[in-house]
């Protein structure tokens, strides 16, 4: 992506006589861009990033600076009734050079061709290549629909409860006078979506809906590159169908490699699977087609924090911050960082400052009772607790269940949290799955069998691609927990076998071609509960367990098995009882490799 040449649509000047009329400019704007996106060997800003500078009075020479662009797109737009006039101008950076200049006037039935041809236009100067076979089946007949569409995506993007609710009852109107609008059912998937991943909804009545509306849009245009992302995201945070929810990213990739959406919906996806490499290669992907869209940049923090690269995620959240002081999943993240890093101190006034400027949203709550069960305020991590029940006529029932969890599992009421990530599992609340697998704060829970079968219960690793079991389909560093309090943080791909003598376990693990090993003091059956999330590592003996994953020598016959490794000078036995299913597994995971 670095090679392509980069474009900005700036947003259309409303010259319409009605105030009013701002949505439409907008819409004209962001359905241009969408076009333009579609241009091959081209990238483009996407619309968040264009959109902030809106009204800076900023020269087109500061404007490229700041987004790092070599052309920038502006026009304007006039709705008369019927009738739209659009104006637009193409400008080359580097030589102020007009490439061309042009003005439409045409029926707003025929808005999609105008931005055809435009995309078409800017494709012929800058020696790119469009297809615009995308486009067939998105023309609406009724202008008025279009008009309801338009206004949907406006209220859409504000992105609170109400102005959702708002888009919902635009997109509707929209499809009631044309039936068959995919975009219009896609606006409504996607609004349905939001309701239930942020809990506003229950997931159980409102994701339905979502899957029903993307099933239209892709019927009515299957090349639309915004309804296989909201079937991917039903998929992802719903059915729980990883599945299915890569086919849809594919394919979307597939028909835009420079949505930025698209590689941020991968990053999402990519943590749920555990692989935290690829999530954050992929959330560094949206940022480059889109750097100041916050969200992807939370994408990020959050694939650092995951991966325990506290520094990193919070040098993302401090950039996060200066772009926009008041991003509050940034001032959280960094509360949940300072935790972890064992600086309680700053995490409560971390969160306590979100909690203030947010209005005590359930996020700052969830966060500050955590942080003081951590510290032993055990009385105000209770208050946060009692706070949040007391909210469920803002939120979901099911939905407050997770937060509530968090709570509890800082204060070490390990009985109700596993009465609410059961309930949170078994009702597809879809922050679960995305937290379960790689948040620190489930790791504590890592020790006790039935939150591990809970866990793969909701993990649902047995859904991956083979390609993804076969690479990093699980975090890379893990925290193991002595029965003396101490721990050892190894990341599990460098984990070589694990020898038992009573209740002592010596762990041994490579740093590049040396052998590193520690006692602990655990059972092996405790520490095999610890790893369980980890399917390599598998328990071959009754002394010892061993990641598949690496390279051993298999030696023995029928009567008796052994791996060894070229770093160790330890025969590793296989009981006979065990024999055949180890040895496949072993073989399935090189054949994968």
């Amino acid at each position: 992506m670095n090679n392509k040449q980069k474009i900005a649509i700036i947003p259309f000047d409303n010259l319409s006589d009605t105030i009013g009329d701002e949505y439409f400019s907008q819409g004209i704007t962001d359905e241009l861009l969408f076009a333009v996106t579609k241009i091959k060997n081209i990238s483009v800003i996407s619309r968040t990033s264009s959109y902030y500078l809106k009204n800076k009075n900023l020269t087109l020479h500061e404007i490229a600076e700041a987004l790092h662009v070599d052309y920038i797109l502006e026009g304007s737009v006039r709705k008369a009734d019927k009738t739209v006039r659009i104006s637009v101008q193409l400008v080359k950076i580097e030589n102020e050079t007009l490439l061309f200049s042009e003005i439409y006037e045409t029926e707003l039935t025929h808005i999609f061709q105008v931005q055809t041809d435009i995309a078409s236009k800017i494709a012929d100067k800058l020696k790119g290549v469009f297809t615009d076979d995308t486009f067939s089946g998105m023309a609406v007949q009724n202008s008025k629909a279009f008009d309801y569409y338009l206004k949907g995506n406006y209220h859409w993007y504000r992105y609170t409860k109400s102005e959702i609710e708002l888009a919902i009852a635009n997109f509707k109107k929209a499809i009631k006078l044309e039936p068959e609008f995919a975009l219009a059912h896609s606006g409504l998937a996607k609004s349905y979506i939001v309701l239930g991943a942020v809990g506003y909804s229950n997931p159980n009545t409102i994701f339905p809906k979502a899957k029903e509306a993307s099933r239209k849009a892709l019927l009515y245009n299957n090349k639309l590159v915004e309804a296989h992302l909201s079937s991917a995201w039903v998929s992802m945070f719903y059915d729980w169908d990883l599945l299915t929810t890569k086919k849809h990213l594919d394919l979307s990739l597939r028909l835009n490699p420079n949505n930025a959406a698209v590689y941020a919906s991968y990053s999402k996806y990519f943590i749920i699977c555990g692989q935290l490499a690829k999530a954050e290669d992929n959330a560094l992907k949206a940022i480059e087609i889109d750097p100041m869209v916050l969200t992807y940049h939370a994408d990020l923090f959050r694939a650092y924090y995951f991966m325990e690269k506290y520094d990193q995620a919070l040098a993302v959240c401090n950039g996060s911050l200066e772009i926009d002081p008041t991003f509050f999943p940034a001032i959280e993240q960094k509360g949940w960082i300072y935790t972890f890093l064992g600086e309680l101190d700053k995490a409560i006034e971390t969160f306590t400052t979100l909690n203030v400027k947010s209005n005590s949203s359930i996020e700052s709550l969830t966060g500050l009772g955590y942080a003081y069960a951590r510290a032993g305020f055990v009385k105000e991590s209770k208050e946060c607790f009692e706070t949040i029940k007391n909210r469920k006529n803002e939120y979901d029932d099911e939905a407050v269940k997770y937060h509530l969890t968090v709570i509890n599992i800082g204060l070490r009421n390990y009985d109700q949290a596993y009465t609410q990530i059961k309930s949170c599992i078994e009702n597809k609340i879809g922050v679960m799955v995305y937290q379960l697998l790689c948040n620190p704060v489930f790791h504590q829970l890592k020790t006790e069998q039935r939150f591990i079968t809970l866990f793969k219960e909701g993990i649902l690793i047995e859904s991956l691609y083979p390609e993804e079991l076969s690479s990093e389909s699980v975090p890379s560093v893990v925290t193991i927990f002595s029965n003396t309090k101490e721990k050892l943080r190894v990341n599990t791909h460098e984990l070589l076998f694990v020898k038992a003598d009573n209740n002592y376990c010596t762990i041994y693990w490579k740093e590049g071609n040396r052998l590193q090993q520690t006692l602990l003091r655990i059972t092996l059956s405790q520490l095999e509960r610890q790893l369980a999330a980890f399917p390599f590592m598998v328990r071959c003996h009754k002394s010892f367990l061993i990641n598949l994953k690496e390279e051993y020598t298999v030696t023995g016959n029928s009567r008796g098995y052994f791996f060894k490794s070229s770093l160790s000078a330890i025969s590793i036995p296989i009981s006979r009882i065990r024999a055949k299913q180890v040895l496949a597994s072993y073989k399935i995971y090189h054949q994968l490799g």
